[in-house]
């Protein structure tokens, strides 16, 4: 599996990323310029990650390109008063709304824009204390709610690719944050890769060298460096949820976390069984 290179919008970079994978960081004035550089320079364009430094109600989805695969981070979601006004022109978008998750307010921004329909993603590591039972009561919603909302992430994350046979799931995935999966670029070339612990690391290779048996044996072992936990050993490899986690939490490893991760394991499970119980009509 060839890994998602998360570079910055830099033309003199866009040459040597040439045929790969890559996110490009940009901001909402240069968007629309980004993606045509994308297609100009032969780019595997996986998505825009767009950075907002206001609130997600601020933002003008005039100045995004409508049918650019988006992830829009935003540092919260805003009043939703003025938000409402917004969703009929964020729904024009093909984008997932990155924000905070780790309070009550921020769950219910969550829910309420996941419920209008616009796919949403929860950082459940963002900066501040957790509030557990309102991240657990999320996940509920997110597996389980019958009124019909769009994904919630990373809940909806697991839920799509849980599989018995495809274990263990890393949640970082879909939060650009998965080692072995994803690498940073700078402007230079320079690479770093997520560690398990939340951070980066510097790699012993550059761009130029990504395709070698070094950088293949640095990929292997990163996208399995969860199993050191188990050497340690770590209090998280005896939670029934860590094949869904892998020590997401690690740093605040207790009882909250472990409830929640349990309910996102079972929500993962009863999801997969839902896909298995249901026929597909023949086709003429």
């Amino acid at each position: 599996m060839k890994p998602v290179v998360v570079a910055p919008f830099h033309r003199p970079l866009l040459q040597r990323l040439r045929g790969r994978s890559v996110a490009l960081e940009t901001d909402v004035a240069h968007s629309a310029e980004a993606v045509l550089a994308a297609a100009d320079f032969g780019l595997n364009l996986v998505c825009l990650r767009v950075r907002l430094d206001d609130e997600l109600a601020a933002l003008d989805a005039s100045g995004l390109p409508p049918r650019a695969p988006l992830a829009v981070v935003a540092p919260a979601a805003g009043p939703m008063r003025r938000l409402g006004r917004k969703v009929s022109d964020l729904l024009k978008l093909n984008a997932r709304f990155y924000l905070p998750g780790r309070t009550r307010e921020q769950a219910a921004d969550l829910r309420m824009l996941a419920s209008l329909g616009l796919n949403v993603a929860a950082d459940l590591v963002a900066p501040g204390p957790a509030e557990w039972d309102e991240l657990r009561e999320l996940a509920v919603y997110a597996f389980y709610n019958s009124t019909p909302h769009a994904d919630l992430d990373p809940f909806s994350f697991l839920g799509r690719r849980y599989h018995l046979d495809r274990l263990p799931l890393d949640p970082r995935s879909v939060m650009f944050r998965a080692p072995g999966k994803f690498f940073f670029a700078d402007e230079n070339g320079g690479l770093a890769s997520p560690t398990w612990d939340g951070g980066t690391d510097p790699c012993p290779f550059t761009l130029a060298d990504l395709d070698s048996e070094a950088a293949s044996s640095f990929l292997d072992e990163a996208r399995v460096g969860w199993r050191r936990m188990f050497v340690e050993p770590h209090p998280c490899t005896s939670c029934e949820g860590f094949r869904v986690c892998l020590g997401l939490f690690a740093a605040e490893q207790g009882p909250g976390c472990r409830a929640l991760m349990a309910e996102a394991l079972a929500g993962a499970e009863w999801a997969a069984g839902q896909r298995a119980a249901k026929v597909e009509p023949w086709q003429p």
